[in-house]
C-alpha cells in the first residue's frame, strides 16, 4: 500500500467514518484478494476499530470483500465506518493503521501506519458533523499532511 495522499475523517449515520486514498498492489505475479480491510486508531493508549470497509467513488462506492489486487494495483478510496457512535476527539497526535485479511493468510497484515497531529481548532470542528469532513492532503514539501 502507497501513502494515503488524503485522510478524511467525517460522521455517517452518526457513527465516525475515516476514508483514505491509496494504491493498494501486490508483489505477488498473480496478485492477492484481500477479504477484509480495518483501521485501527490510536490515541492516548486508547485503540478504536474502524471495521467496517467499503472502496470507491460515490455514487459507486460498494461494501469491501473479496477485492483483486493485480502487481498494476488498485487506486481507489477506501472507506472505514466504527462500530460504535461515540464521537471522535482526535486533538492531539494518533496513529492510523490500516490492516488487510488476504486470502490463504491466517494472520491479518499491517499495510500501512501513520502519524496524525489534529490541532484543537480541527478537532472542535469534527465534533460537529454537520460540517462536513475534516480533510488532510500529505504536503511533500514538508513531509507531512495538512489540513485541506
Amino acid at each position: 500500500m502507497t501513502r494515503p495522499n488524503i485522510i478524511a475523517f467525517v460522521y455517517e449515520d452518526s457513527k465516525p467514518k475515516i476514508f483514505l486514498r491509496c494504491l493498494l498492489f501486490s508483489t505477488a505475479r498473480r496478485g492477492n484478494i484481500i477479504e477484509n480491510m480495518y483501521v485501527i486508531f490510536t490515541q492516548n493508549s486508547e485503540r478504536r476499530w474502524f471495521s467496517s470497509w467499503g472502496y470507491g467513488d460515490h455514487p459507486n462506492l460498494v461494501r469491501g470483500s473479496g477485492l483483486f489486487v493485480g502487481p498494476e494495483g488498485v487506486a481507489v478510496y477506501h472507506h472505514f465506518v466504527a462500530e460504535e457512535s461515540e464521537r471522535l476527539r482526535p486533538a492531539g497526535g494518533c496513529k492510523i493503521s490500516v490492516y488487510a485479511s488476504t486470502l490463504g493468510h491466517k494472520q491479518d497484515r499491517l499495510l500501512y501506519s501513520l502519524h496524525l497531529r489534529i490541532s484543537e481548532n480541527d478537532s472542535a470542528i469534527l465534533e460537529d458533523s454537520t460540517n462536513g469532513p475534516l480533510i488532510y492532503d500529505w504536503n511533500p514539501e514538508h513531509k507531512e499532511y495538512r489540513r485541506h
